[in-house]
């Protein structure tokens, strides 16, 4: 996955694409902030998530994701940044 969206609404990086995951419909996405608040978790991911939490913007930071594919024991984990200005 990318590890920088900019969601200024300048068409780019403005949402947090995952190249491949629509081969994966069953896969569950999940990001977290610094603190462990889940602030997406989505199976069926359609690379649309735009750095906000209930339509809310998050501020700019780290958080960090997990990727976990139903039947294996992999799970994928990283960062994801945002950045707004």
């Amino acid at each position: 996955p990318q590890n920088l969206i900019t969601p200024n609404a300048n068409g780019q990086n403005d949402v947090w694409k995952i190249k491949g995951i629509e081969f994966y419909p069953e896969a569950t996405v999940m990001v977290f902030d610094q603190w462990g608040r889940i602030i997406l978790s989505e199976k069926n991911y359609k690379n649309t998530w735009d750095g906000t939490l209930k339509g809310k913007p998050l501020p700019d930071g780290t958080y960090y994701y997990v990727i976990s594919l139903p039947g294996t024991d992999r799970l994928y984990k990283g960062i994801v940044n945002i950045l707004r200005n």
